[in-house]
């Protein structure tokens, strides 16, 4: 029996002679002599490989079509972006103009008299500050006052000679309504009587748990003691709803925080009603 020409051991044999020559070739040489062998094998490779190809890209979708998707999902999100935050404007924008309605309408009949504070107490008990104010400008007690960006401060309690004194809104018992920024609407909000804090910063109010203050609200004036002028204007921002300690299951702690600075004030404005003809 004859043995065959081409066996697999002869074929190594012949491969280990082939690069021990071509190792012993000049460079340029030995990748001219590899080049053929080298462009048949890869050859052979890709024919062999190509209905593996054909049968991928059929599965999943090609790189093009990958980046045409996630172009469209791009342009998707950002025109959702666009959206939302236009309709975020258009909110704000309806909020701004209903606080200047608001303001426009608690300015008038009244006149904002800038006053120098003189002093500051910080005795949390009783919280008050010292104001000079000027000859003839018709503050008297029981008047509101605001700081520069018309956050309430608190109401005048005495006048003497060219100084009158301020109790702190952190020393009073207010009624307010508490909602969402720019919410007048009764039924999104809900009336609250604040109390001083021990600490002398915040107030606090005692409500049912099933109350709607959230955290974030602001709380206004709402209080029929006050002079009509002040109401509407924002005493603080709610800081806190926690469960009321004797009472969790009963009752909530609501927190609320002046926006003004009050320890840290230099100027504030009493609200100063007008005659019509514009005297005070």
């Amino acid at each position: 029996m004859k043995r065959p020409l081409l066996t697999y051991r002869r074929l190594r044999v012949a491969l280990v002679l082939l690069l021990l020559l071509t190792s012993l070739l000049p460079r340029d040489w030995a990748q001219a002599a590899a080049a053929g062998p080298h462009y048949i094998v890869q050859n052979t490779v890709a024919l062999l490989a190509r209905p593996l190809t054909i049968f991928s890209d059929r599965l999943r979708p090609g790189r093009a079509a990958l980046l045409e998707l996630g172009a469209a999902q791009q342009a998707q999100d950002l025109v959702k972006s666009l959206v939302g935050e236009n309709r975020r404007l258009r909110e704000e924008n309806a909020s701004l103009r209903q606080q200047a309605k608001l303001t426009a309408d608690r300015m008038e009949g009244v006149a904002l008299v800038p006053v120098p504070v003189a002093a500051w107490s910080g005795d949390p008990l009783n919280p008050a500050l010292t104001v000079s104010i000027p000859r003839g400008s018709g503050i008297a007690p029981r008047m509101a006052v605001v700081d520069d960006n018309h956050d309430l401060v608190g109401r005048v309690t005495a006048v003497s000679g060219a100084a009158a004194t301020v109790r702190l809104i952190t020393g009073m018992d207010p009624e307010v309504f508490a909602a969402p920024a720019g919410v007048t609407d009764e039924a999104r909000g809900c009336d609250v009587r604040l109390h001083p804090q021990r600490n002398g910063l915040d107030l606090y109010a005692h409500e049912d748990y099933r109350t709607t203050v959230k955290v974030g609200d602001l709380a206004s004036l709402s209080d029929p003691n006050w002079p009509s002028a002040a109401r509407g204007y924002v005493v603080g921002q709610v800081v806190a709803v926690d469960p009321w300690p004797d009472s969790p299951a009963l009752y909530r702690r609501i927190v609320v925080r002046p926006l003004a600075a009050l320890e840290h004030l230099e100027h504030v404005s009493v609200l100063v009603p007008v005659a019509s003809g514009g005297a005070r």
